[in-house]
């Protein structure tokens, strides 16, 4: 199955949910804040990092990404969540030290 496929868009979200994609998976999480609003969350795992995570607040405008960490910087955590944030707006860098950068919508 294809990293793509970690996007909430072409897997459906579903509490408790774990899938594996070879090192990388997808752990999907609800949330209830202090002021009863619920959210999903869909963790994106490498090895045992999280990488980032995608979430959906009930009152929100669909799903939305945050990078988390940046793991060891390697060249399978960058091509992996470059293909995993596609369309979201981060990009994955490795040009002088790792980093995310925010591009825009693509």
């Amino acid at each position: 199955m294809s990293l793509y496929n970690i996007r909430p868009e072409r897997t459906p979200y579903s509490d408790r949910q774990v899938l594996r994609f070879g090192h990388w998976s997808l752990r999907d999480e609800d949330f209830t804040y202090s002021d009863g609003t619920m959210a999903h969350y869909r963790y994106i795992v490498h090895y045992a990092t999280i990488m980032g995570y995608f979430y959906y607040a009930a009152d929100g405008d669909g799903w939305q990404f945050s990078w988390a960490s940046i793991g060891r910087g390697s060249v399978s955590d960058q091509n992996g969540m470059n293909r995993i944030m596609r369309g979201y707006g981060w990009r994955f860098l490795r040009a002088g030290y790792p980093r995310y950068e925010w591009v825009g919508f693509d």
